[in-house]
């Protein structure tokens, strides 16, 4: 089960470098219909297909769930990725073409996680006994989905910034530029990504505080950094929602807001590296 699960991975992997090629390709053209942008739909698929194949693989190997180490929780990274930025290039292809340019971000991101992922890969024998948990799987599983959501969020944001730059200057969209979605679609997908994430920032936390509360006798402890600063996540990516469908700060006043919370967000993800934690599966998530 191991060599076909590295054997698909390694697919994976490639399908992802191709298909950044063609989305390279389709960035560069003068039309948004070309046979290019064709063969970039139909490989984006295969890609995300073959990531779901290597998911569940180690699910079916484990017999509970896919997350095994940090290897297993990269893939399912680079997979919330995907399923975040297909849906919405899928939803909004029609009515903002240009959103398929993003892709040109999307899969190298994708490639560069993959690649990470490699250098954690080895065989396991399976789930740790601190895992063993149905909850543990939600749990995880949406701190990832928040984290795939906030990054693509996150990459919406910096277009719209880019773009609101520009035209702010008085002198037009540079040439590159021009391929990038429009302000409003840009903005819009913001607010959309980070409204998922901001869901499954809210399971995780209410899991996580579950499953303290049964492993540990407590559902709350300030003396955990992960806990603190994945409520101090919470607390900005609300602050958007704020700032943007509250105050009325829509655009660019929101888009900075969605850029210091994806700095928390990095900085959360980051906390095992800096302090003593019991979140020290996978050395993020």
């Amino acid at each position: 089960m191991e060599k076909v699960e590295v054997v698909i991975f390694w697919l994976s992997l490639v399908l992802a470098g191709i298909t950044s090629l063609f989305y390279l390709r389709i960035f560069f053209l003068k039309t948004t219909d070309s046979v290019y942008h064709r063969l970039s739909s139909i490989f984006s698929w295969i890609t995300f297909l073959s990531i779901v194949s290597v998911v569940a693989i180690q699910w079916i190997r484990t017999g509970l769930h896919p997350f095994t180490g940090p290897f297993s929780a990269r893939v399912f990274y680079a997979f919330s990725m995907l399923l975040i930025f297909l849906a919405f290039e899928t939803a909004y292809s029609r009515r903002a073409p240009r959103i398929k340019s993003v892709g040109v971000l999307v899969f190298p991101a994708v490639v560069l996680l993959l690649l990470i992922a490699w250098t954690q890969f080895e065989v396991s024998a399976g789930v740790s006994p601190a895992l063993r948990s149905f909850r543990v799987f939600i749990h995880i599983s949406s701190a990832i989905l928040a984290y795939g959501s906030y990054t693509i969020g996150t990459i919406f944001a910096l277009i719209y910034l880019v773009q609101e730059s520009q035209l702010k200057k008085k002198r037009g969209l540079q040439p590159t530029s021009q391929k990038l979605p429009s302000l409003e679609t840009s903005e819009l997908i913001t607010h959309r990504a980070l409204g998922i994430g901001l869901i499954f920032n809210v399971v995780l936390l209410l899991t996580g505080m579950f499953s303290a509360k049964l492993e540990w006798g407590r559902m709350w402890s300030w003396n955990e950094p992960r806990e603190v600063f994945t409520l101090m996540m919470l607390l900005i990516y609300g602050s958007y929602f704020i700032t943007r469908d509250v105050l009325g700060h829509r655009g660019r006043r929101s888009s900075y807001v969605a850029l210091i919370a994806f700095v928390m967000a990095v900085f959360t993800y980051m906390t095992p590296y800096f302090f003593n934690s019991v979140h020290s599966w996978g050395k993020g998530f």
